[in-house]
């Protein structure tokens, strides 16, 4: 005849001291402070003015949600996949600068332009071919028609 085996009670774990407890949390919170601290933020607001764009012209440029945009303009800190479109979304802006005025930009990214079949600038960022927006500021740049 077989005799049954109870199972073995789990070994019982002693909560840690409230003091490693608290090193440990203060230890987290000083982490995400360093991390906000180190990476960097965006001033949507000031960007939206110089350029006359509009938030969703900023989120449609860097392919991330209005939600986020709205998040940065709060001044969340970017992390470092949307720092990366942020900072190519401002170095074309800036460079667009250079051969249009700065508030027409955000208006002439949302109009059919003949240059590109009639495709918007806005959407050609969108597609990933933006560097046809830096062939034409090359163009315009150096005076040479094309």
């Amino acid at each position: 005849m077989k005799t049954a085996t109870l199972p073995r009670p789990a070994p019982s774990r002693k909560p840690a001291p409230k003091s490693l407890r608290r090193f440990v949390e203060t230890g987290l919170n000083m982490r995400k402070e360093v991390l906000a601290a180190t990476l960097p933020t965006f001033d949507v607001n000031n960007v939206c003015e110089t350029y006359g764009l509009k938030r969703d012209q900023i989120s449609r440029m860097t392919g991330f949600s209005p939600r986020t945009v709205a998040t940065w303009a709060a001044g969340e800190p970017l992390t470092t996949a949307s720092a990366q479109k942020v900072r190519e979304m401002r170095r074309l802006l800036e460079a667009m600068a250079h051969v249009v005025q700065p508030k027409f930009i955000g208006p002439w990214l949302q109009q059919p332009n003949s240059a590109f079949d009639g495709a918007l600038p806005i959407q050609l960022i969108e597609r990933g071919e933006a560097d046809l927006l830096w062939r034409m500021i090359y163009d315009l740049a150096s005076g040479d028609p094309g």
